[in-house]
């Protein structure tokens, strides 16, 4: 159906004033009407926001299922879709729009181009064009369902002419063919076991011709479109450069600053390490013509449809080989960013899938038939055939779960408060906010806790004159648990990018456990993000004039073969202590002889296995590495299950003075969260953590006012001689001591904590889920082998209690160890 004199006046920017209008103008303003469609039945606007796609697109299959009705593509520059954008984010989406209008100019139609608000530029062409529809994607994020909201609002309030106001049709294109989303259970483990079949994706649509009289719009330069977005901030809250430096390289530059002693270099030989440098820092290098890469340095696919269907059919053919030059680029890249089993996926193809230049289940569907390609029509249920499509299954799946949980806590409220999403570097993140006025507090869980362990805090807190943000760190609870290294560092830099993109201003931080350390991290690294900083039996330790900050650059692979072999050796040691107490008491043997002897021959088991793998390290490197991820899985799959079986337990004993607070909801969470995809991944970031950085080091960093609260009757930690040294190394810091183990916290705050209010202000806090088995690293002076140090840690995680403490030369901390036997 043809579109006659449609006249969009001001809708689209004209091209040679564009820079101007990107400076200057906030919005675009509406502008006459133009003349009415002649006939047949009203035009359907098709509105693009992460589906930048004319391939297995059911927005616009619906859209054109009537053929008489006109449909109008749009997409629309709004700063508050794209504020969480990159730079390299953008240059990619500008690649995919240039694509997807190129793909729909072939078929005589094209993509309308709108900057500003998208109310006003949807208002507008709807006016314009008469549209009785909108089909738009059902978004999780809450900025983009806030813009949404706003164009359902700008539309209902306006009257029209020709009858009622449009009506927005959502739709989504699941993985999986289910009738009922919200019925569907959000366990993992029940979820596989319903077995709902795969969606079939939707042949590329063919759209009716589309003619205008004046043109349609052209896309903004990379630089027209970062000024366009830099005019909507305001000066106070511009924080974005402090994202452009990776919190590793930050530390280095402030330890070198301080001229502190460290085991790493600020640098490379070339003078830039490219683990330092923010993923984020935007496009650069050379550009490279028919690559599949904006540019030879980048590592996301860019382009359209069509270069992202190549691109994942070299993917999966990597171990194949290919004298094709752009294959052969993106094998490369995957060498590059095989960082760990499986995560090459995600960094190549995961901007390309958030923008939704492919869908998920097309990326899935074609996976899977490159897998019945291989197998001659079937799919072996003992796995699949090559590493590449294992790792595109496992990714797209994950991310696949991941949006329906997002999904469905957007349709139906499940817990005591209602749940937002943000996006960040990709992943879904959930958190809930509480409050109308106030200073703001961000809460921040421990390891294996969520948000909700704050379900009885929120509302006290904000009921005194707060605004209240709670957020369930990426790898927890229901936020996404991608296939990446987690560290500290990491959740610290996504604090710092939540309290710039969500909060938007300075917070009191409120952090529990391992989250307290790595809020201490976000204080110290960034001091301008936070007002106080307030611990709760937090992780870490104090290093008297902490001149050496070490950091910890052990190889995984070989640590992932220690703790393994150390944890055999630790449970098949259990059972013979088990055989050994019984002939103890039909042979009446001394037990401490037989005691003594166990851990001796334990010690001198794990000398051996250490030598053995240092040696293999040494001499056969790439067979070690070529070894160890199975390793680190079976590991943590084994804690897992041990976790899962003695759960109620484990809590009770957290729970020394309220053990009624182990409720079933509770535990429900608990144990959901561990069967969700990419969990045992989070459990192995345990044996990464380090917590080598001092909590005065960080203190002294932030230099602002800091409030510790310490459970003294924490079964995890050794309280009086933490306060004892917290007090003689960090005399400016507020110390609280608690005869509790923090399950219930009634303080009051000194004002430095609400320095607006100027008065003592009550904080009554209810800390459901204290301080996890977080392994602390405390450094001794003394020549402490470092294998010594792991072997003792292994064995302390397999029978949950700590052996180590400062300053203990290796013979104490040797002799303390078989005190856990």
């Amino acid at each position: 159906m043809v579109l006659q004199a449609l006249r969009l006046g001001s809708l689209l920017p004209a091209p040679a004033h564009r820079r101007r209008i990107l400076r200057c103008r906030g919005r675009i303003d509406a502008s006459n009407g133009a003349a009415p469609v002649r006939d047949g039945s009203a035009a359907a606007v098709v509105w693009f926001k992460h589906d930048l796609r004319i391939d297995d697109h059911p927005g616009l299959a619906a859209a054109v299922a009537e053929p008489r009705r006109p449909v109008v593509p749009l997409y629309v520059f709004d700063r508050r879709i794209l504020a969480g954008y990159s730079d390299k984010m953008l240059e990619l989406l500008l690649f995919a729009l240039k694509d997807l209008k190129t793909s729909l100019k072939s078929q005589d139609s094209d993509l309308l181009i709108g900057l500003g608000n998208a109310e006003d530029v949807v208002l507008k062409l709807v006016n314009e064009v008469q549209a009785g529809l909108i089909f738009t994607e059902e978004e999780v994020e809450y900025s983009v369902r806030s813009v949404l909201a706003n164009v359902k609002s700008s539309l209902s309030n306006e009257s029209f002419s020709w009858g009622n106001p449009p009506k927005i049709v959502a739709w989504n294109a699941p993985l999986y063919d289910s009738k009922n989303l919200a019925e569907v259970s959000t366990s993992h483990d029940q979820f596989l076991k319903t077995k709902l079949p795969m969606a079939t994706p939707l042949p590329a649509t063919t759209l009716p011709a589309l003619n205008l009289e004046l043109d349609t719009g052209s896309l903004p330069t990379l630089e027209e479109l970062k000024c366009f977005l830099k005019d909507g901030r305001t000066p106070d809250d511009d924080w974005d450069p402090l994202k452009n430096m990776s919190a590793r390289s930050i530390l280095k530059k402030m330890l070198s600053q301080r001229k502190i002693k460290s085991n790493t270099t600020l640098s490379t030989s070339n003078g830039e390490n490219i683990a330092d440098i923010s993923i984020d820092s935007g496009p650069s290098g050379k550009r490279i013509m028919n690559s599949m890469f904006a540019s030879e340095n980048s590592l996301e696919v860019r382009g359209g449809t069509d270069i992202t269907l190549d691109a994942l059919a070299a993917y999966l053919r990597y171990l194949e080989g290919t004298g094709n030059a752009s294959w052969q680029e993106l094998h490369d890249k995957v060498r590059f960013t095989e960082t760990r089993e499986g995560a090459s996926f995600y960094t190549l193809f995961g901007p390309a899938i958030q923008l939704g230049v492919i869908s998920r289940r097309k990326a899935y569907n074609e996976t899977i038939q490159y897998e019945k390609d291989r197998n001659a029509g079937f799919l072996s249920p003992f796995g699949y055939s090559t590493p590449t499509v294992t790792a595109a299954v496992d990714a797209l799946s994950s991310m696949e779960w991941y949006w329906f949980l997002a999904l469905k806590s957007q349709l139906r409220v499940e817990g005591k408060y209602p749940i937002r999403i943000w996006r960040w570097k990709g992943y879904l993140v959930q958190y809930t906010f509480l409050g109308n006025e106030g200073p703001a507090v961000l809460l921040v869980h421990g390891f294996g806790a969520f948000l909700e362990h704050f379900r009885d805090n929120i509302d006290s807190v904000a009921d005194m004159g707060h605004r209240v943000w709670a957020i369930t760190l990426v790898g927890f609870g229901k936020s996404e648990k991608p296939n990446v290294n987690y560290s500290e560092l990491f959740w610290s830099e996504l604090l710092r990018d939540f309290i710039i993109d969500v909060v938007r201003e300075p917070v009191h931080l409120v952090g529990n456990s391992i989250g307290g350390y790595i809020c201490a991290i976000t204080a110290g690294l960034w001091p301008s993000l936070a007002k106080s900083l307030v611990l709760l039996n937090s992780a870490g330790s104090i290093v008297p004039n902490y001149s050496f900050v070490p950091f910890n650059e052990v190889s995984q692979p070989i640590m992932d073969i220690l703790f393994t072999i150390m944890l055999f050796n630790s449970h098949l040691l259990c059972l013979c202590m088990r055989l050994s107490h019984t002939f103890m008491v039909l042979l009446s043997v001394d037990y401490k002889t037989v005691k003594s002897f166990a851990m001796l021959t334990l010690i001198f088991s794990w000398s051996r296995y250490i030598y053995m793998v240092l040696a293999l390290k040494e001499w056969f490197p790439e067979m070690i590495e070529r070894q160890t991820t199975w390793l680190s899985r079976l590991q943590a799959g084994l804690l897992l299950l041990f976790l899962r079986s003695r759960a109620e337990g484990i809590l009770k004993e957290y729970y020394p003075t309220r053990t009624d607070r182990v409720d079933k909801p509770l535990l429900q969470q608990i144990i959901r969260a561990s069967y969700d995809p990419g969990a045992a991944t989070v459990l192995e970031s345990v044996f990464n953590f380090n917590l080598s950085i001092p909590l005065n080091f960080l203190f002294d960093s932030f230099g602002g006012k800091i409030l510790v609260i310490q459970g003294m009757k924490d079964p995890l930690t050794k309280s009086e001689a933490f306060v004892t040294i917290l007090r003689e190394h960090c005399s400016k810091v507020q110390i609280r001591e608690l005869n509790a183990a923090l399950s219930t916290l009634e303080l009051r705050v000194s004002s430095f904590l609400i320095p607006e209010y100027g008065h003592e202000t009550a904080l009554s806090l209810f800390v459901t889920f204290p301080q996890q088995k977080e392994l602390k690293h405390y450094h001794s002076r003394t020549a402490t082998s470092p294998t010594v140090l792991q072997a003792l840690i292994s064995l302390a995680l397999v029978h949950g209690h700590y052996c180590l403490e400062a300053s203990a030369p290796p013979t104490a901390l040797l002799a303390r160890s078989t005190s856990l036997l």
